[in-house]
């Protein structure tokens, strides 16, 4: 939701008077101002009355930063896993109705570097592309996936990109998890490679490229691990660091 009034604005002024409005996809679009404004995701249109999401995942620009690893490596006992900028790039999400198992795959996951506090030129870029889209995608997908890059600036530290894939919350074929708390979490499985497009695995550069052994206690033990199980899952190519950080949880 941050942000979202801000992009509201941004498109209203794209947009010419209320009463000079004509063509169904200014309308649109003005609509799915409105809604941004109001704080309601919902799809416009074929999809009106669908609740939009987006379908995120988060890395850190820095592979051993001491904030991640008391925020998100088990107090510095975990491990840090860095991933290949252009097999990110390549990653294709499902395509096809949900709860059908039978679903092919197609590019439409955008690698984007976050965006920390209400930054006006990215939000004018933001508007232009719904505004005036180079290609048809729904209004609210595109203001969803759009929004997704934009976070409060107390969290700059993280130096974040996202993985990004904005659709409708019934359309798109989930699979689901339970959280640490016990809530039911929706997800999506990406693919690297298109579905139809048979690959050899050992011809391919893993899209891992390289795994950081958190500060915590028993490094040792925890890097020797690592290094038997890249060995024995066929990882080869993979690097191994260890933390640098003087922390022991």
């Amino acid at each position: 939701r941050f942000a979202a009034r801000a992009l509201a604005d941004k498109i209203e002024a794209l947009l010419p008077p209320s009463d000079q409005i004509g063509d169904e996809t200014t309308t649109r679009i003005g609509t799915v101002a409105a809604r941004l404004r109001a704080g309601e995701f919902i799809g416009e249109g074929f999809e009106e009355g669908a609740v939009h999401t987006a379908y995120v995942t988060s890395f850190c620009q820095e592979g051993d930063l001491l904030s991640q690893w008391r925020g998100y490596g088990s107090s510095g006992g975990g491990y840090s896993v860095e991933f290949r900028t252009d097999a990110l790039r390549e990653l294709n999400s499902p395509f096809g109705q949900a709860g059908n198992e039978e679903v092919g795959y197609l590019g439409g996951s955008i690698l984007q570097q976050v965006v920390y506090g209400v930054d006006e030129e990215a939000l004018d870029s933001a508007a232009r592309n719904l505004v005036h889209p180079d290609r048809y995608i729904s209004s609210m997908t595109a203001a969803v996936a759009e929004l997704a890059r934009f976070k409060d600036p107390a969290f700059s530290e993280e130096n974040e990109w996202r993985l990004i894939r904005a659709a409708g919350t019934y359309a798109m074929a989930c699979r689901y998890r339970s959280s640490p708390t016990g809530a039911i979490v929706p997800y999506i499985q990406l693919h690297r490679f298109h579905w139809d497009k048979p690959h050899d695995a050992f011809t391919v550069a893993s899209a891992i490229k390289s795994v950081t052994v958190g500060p915590g206690p028993d490094t040792a033990i925890r890097r020797d691990s690592l290094l038997q199980l890249m060995q024995q899952r066929g990882f080869r190519d993979v690097q191994i660091h260890t933390s640098a950080i003087p922390f022991r949880g």
